[in-house]
């Protein structure tokens, strides 16, 4: 595709950013459906003003990329041990019990063992995107169920990373895997060391320094050698890039130039990520989700109805009532992005067929857009507003992670 074709498309996905997403903020259904809709109305099956190039799923593939590294910034040492006791019980359990639920399903209905459990764990992950900014606009982040949404929500994240780069020795037979060699593997494991080193003993200095000259166009120009510098070299390395992201991420947690970084990539993040959900809807083909609407309907039933027992389950057990465990269930029970990444990634190494993987991933996409119908369920479970329900409900103080949430006092639970 040329520049021309380029800066036409990225028109059109401004235009539609700003008609739709606004919209669907101001109706309480998230920016993440309105960008889906926009991907929907923009690409081949309405009015197909944007075509789905290479070149702009490599850009939304980014958005990806600099999600994970915003995780990885958010993960400091001093929040993993805040957090360690409710991440490995609860979200442990989640990803555990799920994936087993859905392994075994894949299994009876016929799969390999290997295609079962890739599935199993794409399954079992939410979307971190929608529930995120959900509770973030609700002032549901420091509520008891929102504490343990993201904690199962920092589970599942800090899962995908090591999950992407060990999927390649699950595609055992597959036509794109190469033989194992011992002294391959050693040299990989020595640069990937050496890479880790280079980041205990020359990024943060490095990064620290260019602050000192106070010049925010130099600044904006290393965070970017920084974040494509780290993702190639773990793609060299036989990894995946987002894995490169995320541990840059880490590493500059605790570091005093987090603040900078973080004002910077966030904006690139949100427009990245939201490419990334009208990629989405682009792909969403309507002649194939008719064609298997029982199949799809089956399939996103057992999706969430499956990840709510589960969740609601851990919620009883977690505050001692089934109030709690729902609200949990109606905010992360739809599958999500990194399912899809997951899923890519398993087609990319034949581990799935091509029509099983288009039938997971419409799977996938239809839970996201009912995501926010369904948690506006949790109307039904918190009548009052925000500011009474937090007085009644039993806060969890122990554990608060001090994130910046939006003060709406009279805002009613989404």
């Amino acid at each position: 595709m040329g520049l021309h074709e380029f800066l036409i498309d990225t028109f059109y996905f401004l235009i539609a950013t700003l008609a739709l997403v606004p919209l669907f903020k101001m109706l309480k259904l998230g920016s993440m459906l309105g960008y889906i809709v926009a991907g929907i109305l923009m690409g081949p099956m309405c009015f197909g003003l944007i075509d789905n190039s290479k070149s702009i799923v490599q850009l939304a593939e980014l958005g990806i990329t600099l999600l994970l590294f915003i995780v990885g910034l958010e993960l400091s040492p001093a929040r993993l041990k805040q957090l360690r006791k409710n991440i490995i019980l609860e979200g442990g359990v989640q990803m555990g019990l799920t994936t087993l639920v859905f392994t075994l399903i894949g299994i009876a209905l016929g799969l390999s063992y290997t295609t079962s459990f890739v599935l199993g764990v794409a399954l079992s992950l939410s979307s971190t995107a929608f529930a995120l900014s959900h509770m973030s606009e609700t002032s549901q982040l420091t509520l008891s169920h929102g504490q343990t949404s993201l904690s199962i929500l920092l589970f599942q994240d800090l899962l995908i990373v090591p999950f992407l780069a060990l999927l390649p020795l699950l595609s055992v037979g597959s036509n794109v895997q190469e033989p194992i060699i011992i002294s391959a593997i050693l040299i990989k494991l020595a640069l990937f060391s050496t890479i880790i080193l280079l980041c205990f003993f020359v990024l943060k200095p490095a990064i620290a320094f260019i602050r000192k000259t106070q010049d925010p166009e130099i600044f904006l120009a290393s965070f970017l050698f920084l974040i494509i510098g780290m993702a190639i070299g773990m793609e060299k390395l036989g990894l995946s890039m987002p894995m490169g992201a995320f541990i840059a991420g880490v590493f500059l947690a605790n570091s005093e130039v987090k603040t900078n970084i973080k004002s910077l990539s966030l904006p690139f993040k949100g427009i990245l990520m939201g490419l990334f959900f009208m990629t989405l809807g682009m792909d969403l083909d309507f002649t194939f989700l008719i064609e298997n609407l029982l199949s799809i309907t089956l399939i996103c039933f057992t999706i969430v109805i499956t990840k709510s027992l589960v969740l609601t389950a851990i919620g009883r057990l977690r505050h001692g009532n089934f109030k709690s465990g729902i609200k949990v269930s109606l905010l992360i029970s739809q599958a999500g992005e990194f399912g899809i990444v997951v899923v890519a990634s398993a087609l990319h190494l034949n581990i799935l067929n091509a029509e099983v993987n288009k039938l997971v991933v419409t799977s996938i996409l239809m839970t996201m857009i009912l995501s926010p119908f369904i948690a506006r369920l949790s109307k039904l479970f918190t009548p009052c507003k925000i500011k009474e329900t937090a007085d009644k409900e039993e806060m969890d103080t122990s554990n608060v992670v001090p994130i910046r949430v939006a003060e709406v006092c009279e805002q009613q639970a989404a």
